[in-house]
């Protein structure tokens, strides 16, 4: 009852303050403070204004000074490149290589390139002069420059009349060159020294800048403390009161005790104490509210945790009854967020607790695509679907809304691991396709090989007829040497029959033992001896014993197209086509379907490995 009253007498209080009293803090602090900060910032802005003074030209000195030397550099490159291009020309005409008409374009190039530069050095000698008090560098730098383009024009105009004295020409332009060098470097030291002076000089005055404005602020820092030092005993106990109250209103567990001291200054105080004081006792009124509504508060959460306590019971109750099951069970609210999971699931995606089910499940930084929370959430509809994560394993779940005691929907997941099956059907899918293929295979020899046999035939005859037509004619006549072409042209034509019986395995081959690397290096000579110079063809034999049983023919016919078609790919470009050769354990598996037999078993083989750096197959093919 003794707070209630407060509110009456607060805003009769208020009515009756004189129109002046909220100034008592600015009379206090803001007034000195004011004076101060505006005898500081006139202060500031004269030392800016001077230092930005002083900073402009210090910076237009070291500008100049910069853009000297830079023009210097340039300078140098650019008689650098015309010594080069002179040079260059020299050393073709010596050799031949440069007719008069190209010497003559190369010297009228020179002279105007060093005429430009002849401005140029003649700009820069008049800065220079102008910067350093000794001129007699820059005055030297345009005498050598001088002395330097007439070596430079001699030497490139009889180039190609009399070689020998333009090279005496052009060693005497080195030579100024190297002069000129040593003058630009005198000149960098020069005015480096001016830049270091002027630095010096700017130092000394913002030193000198700075130390007054130290002084000054020193000054006013000392006045603002004795300032402070009197308006803080005019405050200090007056705030006291209050830092005291608002202690005891800290200190307070339970309900807060009264605060006299904050009455009586609400009712004798003034200005800004006096607010103060009314705010303190309005604190303390809402503490106390503030307390009442905590009792009220932690009943709500007693019973609230009972009945929470009585859910989560009776869920665990069936998680742990499906647990058994290696059926993972997990519920999951509307912001993505797992809160209940069974054992079976810690197990499957590891014990993190309160995470969204995108990260502990699918381990991914956002909601999936293909999420069917909202549905469940929202339409109330019980979803089967399927999920794939990043290590292949499939998942097979069932979605289901439930109710919860305060009105919101949670959505249980029941998920069940179908990895192994996924994978039976695959391998089932992969196996069937593999049948299909090799029925395909089987019935491509079967014709391939008929197609070769009558064409052996066929081609036997003509060989034959071919043969016998040569024998009769009489020989060095045209007529002998175009049945000579005929017959050899069939004999290669029978190859292709013999070839094709080879590939689908119905003609037996000649194995013999064989040093492969030395069998493939028989096999590169010929067309190593054909390559254009710009494909390098690096041949790496091995220390390994990889001897091998090999049809001699067959190994060659085989690294000769594969070569052919490194060559093709490279197109006549520049590149490597690098032949490597090991010893490694490979399974039947690895071999494609259309080698392997009962022969082929699992163990160590030789292996020839050809890389080349052409542009591939197109991935369209």
């Amino acid at each position: 009852m003794s707070n209630s009253s407060h509110s009456p007498s607060r805003n009769k209080n208020e009515q009756s303050l004189p129109p002046r009293q909220g100034q008592t803090f600015f009379w206090l602090f803001l007034l000195p403070v004011f004076l101060i900060a505006l005898f500081s910032a006139f202060l500031n802005l004269w030392s800016l204004n001077t230092l930005g003074k002083e900073n402009s030209r210090r910076l237009d000195v070291a500008e100049r000074d910069l853009v000297l030397l830079s023009e210097t550099s340039q300078l140098e490159q650019q008689m650098v490149t015309v010594n080069q291009v002179a040079a260059e020309g020299l050393v073709k005409a010596a050799k031949g290589l440069m007719d008069e008409a190209e010497l003559y374009r190369r010297h009228s190039a020179i002279v105007d390139n060093l005429a430009d530069l002849a401005e140029q050095v003649e700009l820069l000698v008049e800065d220079l002069t102008a910067v350093i008090t000794t001129p007699e560098s820059p005055q030297a730098m345009m005498t050598s420059y001088e002395q330097y383009r007439n070596f430079i024009i001699m030497a490139t105009d009889i180039a190609s009349i009399d070689p020998h004295q333009a090279k005496y020409y052009i060693n005497k332009a080195q030579l100024l060159f190297m002069e000129m060098l040593t003058q630009r470097q005198n000149i960098s030291a020069t005015l480096i020294d001016h830049a270091n002076t002027q630095h010096s000089v700017n130092k000394q005055s913002y030193n000198d800048i700075v130390s007054r404005l130290m002084w000054w602020t020193f000054l006013l820092l000392v006045l603002m403390l004795l300032i402070s030092i009197t308006v803080s005993k005019t405050v200090s106990s007056k705030l006291s009161k209050v830092v005291r109250s608002l202690a005891l209103l800290a200190q307070t567990k339970g309900t807060p005790l009264p605060l006299p001291d904050m009455i009586q200054m609400q009712q004798k105080g003034i200005g800004e104490f006096k607010e103060m004081a009314t705010a303190t006792l309005a604190f303390y009124k809402a503490l106390q509210e503030r307390c009442e509504v905590e009792k009220q508060l932690r009943t709500y959460q007693e019973n609230l945790e009972g009945v929470v306590a009585r859910r989560t019971t009776e869920l665990q109750r069936y998680i742990t009854a499906i647990d058994d099951l290696g059926i993972g069970l997990c519920v999951i609210d509307s912001d993505c967020r797992i809160h209940t999971r069974n054992t079976t699931l810690i197990d499957w995606f590891g014990d993190r607790s309160d995470q969204p089910c995108y990260n502990v499940i699918m381990e991914q930084g956002s909601q999936c695509s293909f999420c069917k929370l909202t549905e469940v959430l929202e339409q109330k509809k019980k979803t089967h679907y399927q999920i794939k994560r990043q290590d292949g394993r499939v998942f097979e779940i069932v979605a289901t809304p439930i109710d919860n005691g305060d009105g919101t929907t949670s959505c249980m997941e029941i998920i069940r691991d179908i990895t192994e099956q996924e994978e039976l059907e695959m391998q089932r899918l992969e196996t069937s396709r593999q049948v299909e293929e090799l029925k395909k295979l089987t019935s491509l020899r079967t014709m391939a090989g008929a197609i070769a046999h009558r064409f052996n035939n066929a081609m036997t005859a003509v060989l034959g007829n071919l043969d016998m037509l040569n024998a009769i004619l009489r020989k060095g006549s045209d007529e002998q040497e175009m049945a000579s072409e005929a017959a050899q042209a069939a004999r290669g034509a029978s190859q292709i029959g013999s070839r094709m019986l080879d590939y689908v395995g119905q003609h037996s081959s000649n194995l013999e033992r064989h040093f492969l690397p030395e069998l493939v290096k028989e096999c590169l000579f010929p067309i190593k001896a054909h390559l254009p110079s710009s494909i390098l063809l690096q041949f790496m034999s091995s220390d390994q014993s990889l001897d091998c049983s090999v049809d001699q023919q067959q190994i060659k016919e085989t690294i000769k197209n594969i070569v052919d078609n490194s060559i093709e790919s490279l197109e006549d470009h520049a590149g490597t086509i690098q032949v490597t050769f090991g010893r490694d354990f490979f399974t039947v598996d690895s071999f494609p379907i259309v080698f392997r037999n009962d022969d082929v078993k699992d163990g160590q083989y030789v292996f020839c490995q050809i890389q080349d750096s052409g542009h591939g197959i197109s991935p369209d093919n």
